[in-house]
């Protein structure tokens, strides 16, 4: 009897784990997505800031800048080559 209610909480730990693990790959696989399209675009590094009145000395500073952002998405694979790991797990 100890042996069958032993089995019966050990299920419903395995199906709340199972649930757990398959919304955990739905949030990896959009976190995925986001990245690429992210890193994909061919964007300013305006694109980070915070829009609002700034002053002659930032606007200038920041005109400097017209390289797009690439982040370190390709050190080592980055967070999309941990992300990949992670999601194969």
């Amino acid at each position: 009897a100890e042996a069958t209610k032993n089995r019966g909480e050990e299920k419903a730990t395995n199906t709340k784990t199972t649930a757990d693990s398959k919304e955990a790959q739905v949030a990896v696989e959009q976190a995925i997505a986001v990245l690429r399209e992210f890193y994909g675009k061919e964007t300013d590094s305006s694109s980070l800031l915070q829009a609002g009145k700034t002053s002659a000395a930032a606007t200038a500073k920041r005109s400097t800048h017209r390289e797009p952002y690439t982040g370190m998405g390709s050190s080592s694979g980055g967070i999309l080559g941990l992300l990949d790991v992670i999601l194969s797990d």
